[in-house]
């Protein structure tokens, strides 16, 4: 017998004394088979389905992250005639009466002073209406986002930070009004005299006759912006929502009767300026309305086929484009503005949900 019959025969012997067990290891490595592709197949599903939830998620998101820029402009635009109001009632910036006495042929020395002091207001006018403008419009994101973010979130789901349940809309008209309420009760004269120190410091050496393009303008603001913006300051400008919302809070700390969940929008806002840094968008912005007002200037300049024109003569465009702050025209370079974007996603993606959201959504990214 061949050794190959041998071994042929051993294995039929081993086969036929443990035929019961190779049966059960089949059967048991055939079911794990269909278990594991059922698995496959079920998980697959699953996948498929959280997919869609997570596309349609992200697109309903990203359409209320949209829909808050029109209603942000709604409200921007509704200020910016109070904004004007205010600064033009601030006798300490009013170019007319300096104006009006220089057409009146004054006296040699009283003209070169009335010259300086028109230099020195024309510019601080036009650097505190930046900054009042972009505040206001960052200050008023930061806001309708925090609320559509309670609403995208929380609709059906409450707030356990919330100390007194559902926000009531009475509530949310309260706390939406708060630009107008700072605005109305400002010290504004307090801000212009800060706004003017640093005006002052940047424009003490100008001469009147010295010529001046749209990139030196430009320059000369941006100092005047990045000196009221320095942390170093007592109040930094920069800051000015943060400031305005710990007075708000404060204030209504004070009062016995009060808005049920008032505090607690107060609060969460300004944990927001302090964790996301609003003097960085407010900064930012600031320059970004500045290089845009000095790209008209210089087209206004390339029109006229001069190169520069003699710092006296800007002072009556100065004039000119504080005024064009309040048409809302710059609207849009704030409201784009890279860190503003990403300020205001920030705010509407911030909570409880913020991981899921943030990594689920994608509302921050191609916003614009």
């Amino acid at each position: 017998m061949s050794a190959n019959s041998t071994h042929f025969t051993s294995l039929m012997r081993f086969v036929r004394r443990n035929s019961g067990r190779l049966t059960f290891l089949t059967l048991t490595a055939g079911g794990l088979v269909v278990a594991y592709r059922y698995f496959r197949t079920q998980m697959n599903t699953v996948n498929s389905t959280l997919e869609a939830e997570r596309v349609a998620g992200a697109r309903s998101l990203r359409a209320v992250f949209l829909a808050n820029k029109n209603t942000i402009q709604k409200a921007y635009m509704a200020l910016l005639p109070e904004i004007g109001a205010i600064l033009s009632a601030c006798e300490s910036i009013d170019c007319s009466a300096i104006l009006k006495r220089l057409r009146e042929r004054p006296p040699l020395q009283e003209k070169a002073s009335l010259w300086e002091r028109l230099k020195i207001a024309s510019v601080t006018h036009l650097v505190t209406a930046i900054f009042l403008i972009v505040t206001v419009h960052v200050t008023i994101s930061m806001q309708i986002n925090l609320l559509a973010r309670y609403s995208a979130y929380y609709a059906d789901a409450p707030v356990q930070s919330l100390p007194s349940g559902d926000l009531q809309p009475s509530t949310s008209k309260s706390f939406l009004d708060l630009c107008r309420r700072v605005l109305s009760n400002a010290d504004v004269d307090g801000l212009t005299k800060q706004v003017e120190a640093e005006v002052r410091a940047n424009v003490k050496d100008v001469k009147l006759t010295a010529v001046y393009d749209a990139q030196r303008v430009e320059c000369l603001l941006s100092n005047c912006i990045r000196g009221l913006s320095e942390e170093s300051k007592m109040h930094s400008l920069s800051r000015l929502p943060e400031y305005w919302f710990r007075n708000e809070l404060r204030t209504l700390r004070e009062e016995s009767e009060r808005e049920k969940n008032l505090d607690w929008l107060l609060e969460e806002s300004l944990d927001l300026c302090e964790c996301l840094d609003v003097s960085e968008v407010v900064e930012s912005s600031s320059f970004d309305v500045v290089h845009h007002l000095c790209e008209q200037l210089g087209q206004e300049m390339t029109n006229g086929s001069a190169k520069g024109l003699p710092f006296a003569h800007l002072l009556a465009r100065f004039e000119k484009l504080s005024k064009s702050l309040f048409t809302g025209e710059i609207e849009n370079v704030v409201r784009d503005n890279e860190s503003g974007v990403q300020f205001a996603a920030c705010v509407f993606l911030s909570g409880e949900k913020q991981a899921k959201s943030t990594s689920n959504a994608g509302v921050g990214e191609d916003v614009r």
